[in-house]
């Protein structure tokens, strides 16, 4: 099972100190930690991915990374901009985003709904905690992929 330990600092200027204060200012910082929570498990799904996506399912040429492109996801909290992965075919020349493989539901059923009723609902909050949650804890289905099998 894959597990993501994420660490960040939150820096808090204490420029009163009482608990009411404080908890408003800690209300202001909820989107900024929620986006910055949400672009580290969206890089660990995404680097997942890459590694199962080795050939192209078109024509099974090779794939080779060809830059990245920005990807705006909206929630309840806030708007993200990622810069996914594009992955170039060498045989037929199409175009793979890993990440957005795995949003779209190219993963074990669990996530699949989630995935689904995530993007449905313009990737409301809740759900993309639940997937975040559910990637962190049971990341399991990622090494019975026939391409994964024999890694870690």
């Amino acid at each position: 099972m894959k597990e993501i330990k994420i660490s960040f600092a939150i820096n808090l200027a204490l420029k009163r100190c009482d608990v009411h204060w404080a908890e408003e200012q800690l209300l202001k910082m909820r989107e900024e930690v929620f986006l910055e929570v949400l672009r580290r498990v969206l890089e660990e799904v995404e680097a997942m991915a890459v590694e199962i996506h080795k050939r192209c399912e078109r024509c099974g040429g090779w794939l080779l990374r060809n830059g990245h492109e920005d990807k705006q996801i909206r929630t309840l909290v806030g708007a993200l901009r990622y810069r996914r992965i594009r992955l170039r075919c060498q045989g037929c020349g199409g175009e793979v985003y890993p990440l957005d493989a795995a949003l779209e539901g190219k993963v074990e059923p669990i996530v699949d709904g989630l995935v689904e009723e995530a993007l449905r609902d313009r990737l409301k909050s809740e759900k993309l905690f639940q997937l975040a949650e559910y990637v962190m804890n049971n990341a399991e289905w990622i090494r019975n992929i026939p391409e994964v099998k024999g890694y870690g």
